[in-house]
């Protein structure tokens, strides 16, 4: 038994790597096979496969930490990830299931559903709701990174702003010893900027209403 985790231990970041693609295919396998063959029951055993690798990940970042006695980028990572499941992740697979119904729906010449209606309705506001609910989602993710930055100061040495560097996507957030977190840092500061002129982007140019959904 040791001897299994000492090796899931060694290769925890291709294990990670290999979970997140079983997701991506699990969560596919799910669509395909509740929309397009009508088996609800096979779908949700993929649910299950899902729900399990991602617990399999959990308990991979427990025992690390319970081995080391210290967090690192593998276990920042997967509560990082974690944190993203439980705030947006239920409405993100909300958005991929009303989009595959659809999808499945056109490419088999039937009629394709309305889903403005019961709980599809969320993703069908326009104008100041619509601009609100995507600041709102902005929101959510400023306190992520925010909290995110506290657990980094907290586990490891805090350089400073003064080695902050635009040099090139490396080297962005230059602000604690261990280059790893940096490199978190970089890329999810980048998909934070970008999400605030995507969500802002709304609150400029509100969203309009087509007017085939008006009929």
């Amino acid at each position: 038994m040791m001897e299994m985790m000492d090796f899931l231990m060694q290769y925890k970041w291709l294990i990670v790597i290999i979970a997140e693609i079983l997701f991506l295919v699990f969560a596919g396998l799910f669509f395909i096979m509740r929309y397009w063959f009508r088996k609800n029951a096979v779908g949700f055993a993929f649910i299950i496969l899902l729900i399990l690798n991602e617990l399999f990940l959990a308990f991979l970042a427990i025992y690390d930490y319970l081995q080391t006695g210290t967090l690192d980028s593998f276990q920042i990572i997967t509560a990082i990830f974690y944190i993203y499941l439980i705030f947006e992740g239920k409405k993100d697979f909300k958005r991929l299931d009303h989009y595959f119904k659809k999808k499945v729906a056109s490419w088999k010449g039937e009629t394709v559903p309305d889903l403005q209606t019961s709980e599809s309705a969320v993703e069908k506001k326009y104008g100041r709701a619509h601009a609100k609910e995507e600041r709102e989602g902005w929101y959510i993710h400023l306190v992520i990174f925010v909290i995110a930055q506290i657990v980094f100061w907290n586990i490891d040495n805090f350089t400073g702003w003064q080695d902050f560097n635009l040099n090139q996507i490396g080297e962005f957030f230059q602000i604690y010893e261990d280059p790893k977190i940096n490199q978190v840092n970089a890329v999810w500061g980048v998909i934070l900027f970008i999400d605030f002129i995507w969500s802002f982007s709304y609150t400029i140019w509100p969203k309009k209403e087509k007017s085939s959904s008006k009929k």
